[in-house]
C-alpha cells in the first residue's frame, strides 16, 4: 500500500462522521458491557458464589475464556463483515430487563442470571448486528453455561440413579430391600444423596460435549445428535457408577465404596465414558472448512459501510439507559416493601384434646434458613405425638424467603435420618383437599412420616412456582408477603397408613389454632 494510499485511509477514519473501522464498535461493545455488569454487579456476585461453592457449577469460572477464546478463532471471518447496529435494539432489552426485574422482586436467581447472560449476548446483536451475530452464534450461546442451572433435576438423577442401580443389582443376582432411593444389600445399607445423583456428571458432560461437537462437526445434525448421545450416555453412565460402586463395596471392601475413594472411583469412571464418547463422535469427525488468511488492511481498517461512530455512540447510551432502568426500580420496589422485620410467632394453643408434650417426637428437624420466627413444638392425644414445625417469614426477601433450594426436610449429607420416598398426597383441610408432600424418613431409631405445605398470606399452596409468582406479584404492588411452612410430622414402625391417619386427625382439630397464630404473627385479628 503506498504512503498516500494510508494516509487517505487514516483521514478517512479519523474524520468527524467518516465510516468507523473495528476499532470503534469493539471497544464500544466492551466498555457497554463493563458498565452493565457494573449495573448488575450483585446478580454477576451471585454467579461467582455458586461457582466458587459448589463443586458442580465450578465450570462457571471458564465459560467465559473458552467464549472469547472461540470469539477470536472467529477473527478472520469477522474482519470480512461490517458491524452495523440495530436501530430498535434498546425495545428489545426491555424484555430481558422486565424478566431480571420479575426475577428479582419473586428471589429467582436463576431468572437473573439467565437475563443477565441474555442481556450480554442481545448488547453485542444491538451494537454490532445481525451478520456478526451469526458468525458468534455459538461463542455467544455458550455462555449461557455460566449461569448454575439444573438444581431441579437433582430428584430425578437421584431416583433414575437409585432405581438403575437396584434394578441392575437384582439383575446380577443381588438381593436388594429398596425404599425409594434407600436401599439394602447383604451388609449394607445405601442411599443415593445429591452427590451421589450425577447431576455434576450430566452438567459437565454437557458443557464439554457441547463444545466437542461444536469443534468437531460443522453439520447442524451431527452436532446436535452428538449432544443427544452425551446425555444418554451420561444418564445411563450415572446408574452404572451407582451400581459399581455398590458392587465394589458388596464384593470387594466397603471402605473402598466410601468417601474419597467414592468420589474418585466415580470421576475415573466418568473420564472414562467421556474418553468413549469422544472416540465415538471422532468417527464421524468432519474437517474445518478453509479460513481467509490473516489481511492485516482488512482485520485492523475495514470500513463500516457508512455507518457513523454517532449512530454506535446513540445506540450504545439507549441501550444502557434501557438496562440500568430495572436495577433502578428494583432498589424502588425494595424500599416500599422495606420495613423493621420484627416478628413474634405465638405457639398454638392446644385444643380439641390435644396437649403440649415436653418431649419431642424424635431429635430431628428440618434444615430452614432466614425465618423471622419459627416454631418447634410436641402435641399428644391418646399416645400418639404429633410435631409441628412453623419457619415465618415476615417479610421474604433475597437469602431470607420461604421457597429456597437451601430449604429442605432433610440435609445434604445426612448422617442419623436417610429419606425413604417422597411424594404429593392429598389431605383435607377445612372441607376442602390440598396437596401436601410426603417424606418418608428412617434411622437405627425408627421411622417418621412427615407432611408439608405452605401458607402464602392465609393462602395455601402447594406449587413452588405459584408461590413465587405470588411474591413478584404482592412486591410489585408493594405490599408484604407473610409466609410460612407447615410441617407436621410422627414415627411409626411399620405401617405408615396408621400414621397418616394421625396426622389428617390432628390437622382436622389443631389446624385452626396454627392458622391464628400465624395470622397473629402477620398483623391479621381474627
Amino acid at each position: 500500500m503506498s504512503q498516500n494510499t494510508e494516509a487517505g485511509l487514516t483521514d478517512i477514519v479519523n474524520a468527524e462522521d467518516a465510516d468507523v473501522s473495528w476499532h470503534f464498535p469493539l471497544a464500544l461493545v466492551l466498555l457497554t458491557i463493563a458498565f452493565f455488569i457494573a449495573l448488575y454487579h450483585g446478580t454477576v456476585w451471585s454467579m461467582i458464589t455458586v461457582w466458587a461453592e459448589s463443586d458442580t457449577f465450578a465450570h462457571g469460572f471458564v465459560i467465559f475464556p473458552i467464549s472469547a477464546f472461540l470469539v477470536w478463532r472467529k477473527r478472520h471471518e469477522l474482519a470480512m463483515v461490517q458491524p452495523v447496529p440495530v436501530r430498535y435494539g434498546p425495545a428489545v432489552l426491555v424484555i430481558p430487563g422486565f424478566c431480571w426485574l420479575l426475577g428479582y422482586v419473586s428471589d429467582v436467581q436463576v431468572v437473573q442470571q439467565y437475563c443477565f447472560v441474555t442481556a450480554i449476548i442481545l448488547l453485542v446483536w444491538v451494537l454490532l448486528g445481525w451478520k456478526v451475530v451469526k458468525l458468534l452464534a455459538f461463542p455467544l450461546g455458550y455462555l449461557l453455561f455460566a449461569v448454575p442451572f439444573g438444581k431441579f433435576l437433582v430428584p430425578l438423577m437421584i431416583e433414575f440413579s437409585a432405581v438403575f442401580a437396584i434394578n441392575a443389582l437384582r439383575f446380577t443376582g443381588i438381593p436388594v430391600f429398596a425404599d425409594g432411593t434407600s436401599f439394602s444389600t447383604p451388609g449394607a445399607n445405601w442411599i443415593v444423596l445429591e452427590v451421589c445423583s450425577g447431576m455434576r456428571y450430566m452438567i459437565a458432560a454437557l458443557v464439554v460435549g457441547t463444545l466437542y461437537a461444536y469443534l468437531t462437526y460443522r453439520s447442524q445434525i451431527r452436532r446436535l445428535l452428538f449432544v443427544l448421545i452425551t446425555i444418554v450416555f451420561t444418564l445411563i453412565a450415572s446408574g452404572m457408577r451407582v451400581y459399581i460402586i455398590v458392587m465394589i463395596g458388596h464384593f470387594i471392601d466397603m471402605r473402598y465404596a466410601k468417601g474419597f475413594d467414592h468420589l474418585f472411583i466415580g470421576w475415573v469412571f466418568f473420564g472414562i465414558v467421556m474418553l468413549l464418547l469422544f472416540w465415538i463422535g471422532s468417527l464421524w469427525r468432519e474437517d474445518d472448512s478453509q479460513v481467509p488468511a490473516d489481511n492485516p488492511v482488512s482485520y485492523m481498517g475495514r470500513q463500516a459501510g457508512g455507518v457513523k461512530r454517532s449512530r454506535f455512540v446513540i445506540i450504545g447510551m439507549a441501550s444502557l439507559i434501557v438496562l440500568s432502568v430495572w436495577p433502578a426500580v428494583g432498589s424502588w420496589i425494595d424500599s416500599r416493601t422495606a420495613q423493621n422485620i420484627e416478628a413474634s410467632l405465638p405457639v398454638p394453643v392446644a385444643s380439641a384434646g390435644w396437649s403440649l408434650s415436653p418431649q419431642l417426637v424424635d431429635d430431628w428437624a428440618p434444615h430452614y434458613f432466614g425465618y423471622d420466627a419459627e416454631v418447634h413444638q410436641t402435641y399428644q392425644k391418646d399416645g400418639r405425638k404429633v410435631g409441628v414445625y412453623l419457619p415465618y417469614y415476615q417479610v421474604q426477601r433475597q437469602g431470607a424467603e420461604l421457597i429456597n433450594d437451601r430449604n429442605r426436610i432433610l440435609e445434604t449429607s445426612p448422617k442419623v435420618w436417610r429419606k425413604g420416598g417422597q411424594e404429593n398426597t392429598a389431605i383435607t383441610v377445612s372441607g376442602q383437599k390440598i396437596n401436601a408432600l410426603q417424606t418418608r424418613l428412617r434411622s437405627t431409631r425408627g421411622n417418621l412420616l412427615v407432611y408439608q405445605w405452605n401458607w402464602i398470606d392465609g393462602t395455601y399452596v402447594s406449587s413452588p412456582r405459584l408461590a413465587k409468582l405470588l411474591e413478584a406479584k404482592n412486591k410489585l404492588l408493594g405490599r408484604q408477603l407473610p409466609s410460612a411452612a407447615i410441617i407436621l410430622y410422627t414415627d411409626y414402625l411399620e405401617d405408615s397408613d396408621d400414621a397418616a391417619r394421625a396426622i389428617q386427625s390432628f390437622i382436622n382439630d389443631m389446624l385452626p389454632e396454627i392458622e391464628r397464630s400465624l395470622d397473629l404473627a402477620a398483623g391479621h385479628d381474627k
